[in-house]
């Protein structure tokens, strides 16, 4: 699968410098240019007008908003984006539920291999 056919730009948000280099990698071995922030105040700015294709966002960010709140703001100006929960917690149906409702179109659990970020967005958004 060619994402960059479907993914011109994506934003990478985490307050782990790492995790941020790891996602970022794997988006870019995709062809997909990468946008990075470790926190959400610097993602809010760094959005263009016309915002992202996706948004791969940790759950657990720290600062003023969490990657719930950066997700629903997001949201309130991109409907159309779609965003990625990372979280390193264990995901189930019931928190994967708990993302949709507040403003994540999914989640998926660190660490994030191309298989597991592929697989995800097949299912969940390209096929869909």
């Amino acid at each position: 699968m060619n994402l960059s056919e479907k993914v011109n730009q994506a934003l990478v948000v985490d307050d782990i410098p790492v995790n941020v280099k790891i996602m970022s990698l794997l988006l870019k071995g995709l062809g997909v240019e990468v946008v990075t922030a470790l926190e959400a105040e610097e993602a809010l700015g760094k959005v263009p007008p016309e915002g992202f294709d996706l948004a791969l966002v940790d759950i657990q960010l720290e600062g003023e908003m969490d990657g719930y709140q950066l997700s629903q703001k997001l949201k309130q100006t991109h409907p159309e984006m779609f965003i990625l929960g990372v979280t390193g917690n264990r995901v189930t149906p019931e928190f994967i539920e708990e993302a949709i409702k507040r403003g994540m179109n999914h989640v998926v659990e660190k660490p994030l291999t191309k298989d597991s970020l592929l697989s995800i967005l097949e299912k969940e958004w390209l096929e869909g």
